[in-house]
């Protein structure tokens, strides 16, 4: 087993007041993950709301994230979109910038109605970053995709030259548990379920992506720590604390709640774009007044 838990925080995209992008809040960002222990940062996915931005507000991210610290952090891109020929034009442009990889899930709107189908529109993509290090995102909550990963991944890796491995967002454990036995030691498996992150550890899983990371990567880490070291009640009691703040933020959209939270840690990325409401001060603090999570939130973010 690894001794390190490579953490890659999947980072919000800061927005100003106006909705546009406040790429100045970038750097802001990296202190916090980079005083945390953070490994890398995971661009323009679920939690930075790249399918609500265009293709040129998100190549203009992802060049903010290398030039502030391309060379401290690990870098992915997400280039996924429901347009392929998007989708290639983000893969080369990360290749360009010298990402360390690509990330991408498959169309979503009009979806791969098969393995074969699938297989080939992440060939597509896989091919436009070169020899790139290429990870299939899986999110079937979000994408509506259903088709289990390790039916894809075994298939990836025989399609793919520079197939990398998998993030994995899903609470399917079986499905992990065999793109697990897949992938490693070869290629990484990152773990996008924050709340299940002890689960995923016991299946071997040693590197997560995750929206808690921007701001609780010390939690995190001390959450792999206890487990290493035999300590069941108190990784237990850790990773209670995630799910509590994931279960309150869940029905008000989480990636925007959770972007409110950031707030609090001091690192302000602004408003969320719609269809994800804003979540403001007040409505927070709502939410944290009627529920047990105020406590589990203020020791994430110490």
């Amino acid at each position: 087993m690894a001794d390190k838990l490579e953490l890659i925080a999947a980072v919000f995209t800061p927005f100003d007041g106006d909705g546009l992008l406040d790429l100045e809040a970038v750097p802001r960002q990296a202190i916090r993950l980079i005083d945390d222990g953070v490994d890398g940062a995971f661009v323009c996915g679920t939690t930075g709301e790249g399918m609500s931005m265009t293709v040129e507000e998100r190549k203009a991210v992802a060049q903010r994230w290398m030039d502030v610290v391309g060379a401290r952090l690990k870098i992915l891109v997400h280039v996924g979109h429901a347009c392929l020929e998007d989708a290639c034009d983000l893969a080369s442009h990360a290749r360009s910038i010298g990402a360390a990889g690509v990330a991408a899930v498959a169309p979503f709107f009009l979806k791969p109605v098969n393995v074969d189908d699938l297989v080939a529109c992440l060939v597509k993509v896989a091919g436009a970053a070169g020899d790139l290090p290429f990870f299939y995102y899986h999110i079937p909550m979000a994408t509506g995709i259903n088709t289990p990963a390790s039916e894809v991944t075994s298939r990836l890796q025989r399609a793919i030259p520079n197939f990398a491995g998998v993030k994995f967002t899903s609470e399917d454990l079986a499905d992990l548990a065999r793109v697990t036995e897949l992938c490693l030691p070869k290629d990484a498996v990152y773990y996008g379920r924050d709340d299940l992150l002890v689960d995923a550890l016991a299946l071997g899983v040693r590197g997560a992506v995750g929206m808690s990371y921007n701001f609780a990567g010390k939690h995190f880490r001390s959450l792999f720590d206890a487990f290493e070291s035999g300590n069941e009640s108190l990784a237990a009691a850790l990773q209670a604390d995630v799910k509590t703040m994931i279960g309150v933020s869940f029905p008000h959209g989480l990636t925007n709640v959770l972007k409110a939270i950031s707030s609090m840690a001091g690192v302000d990325c602004g408003p969320s774009r719609l269809p994800l409401h804003t979540v403001s001060s007040d409505e927070l603090q709502a939410i944290l007044a009627t529920s047990s999570a105020r406590p589990s939130i203020e020791r994430l973010l110490a």
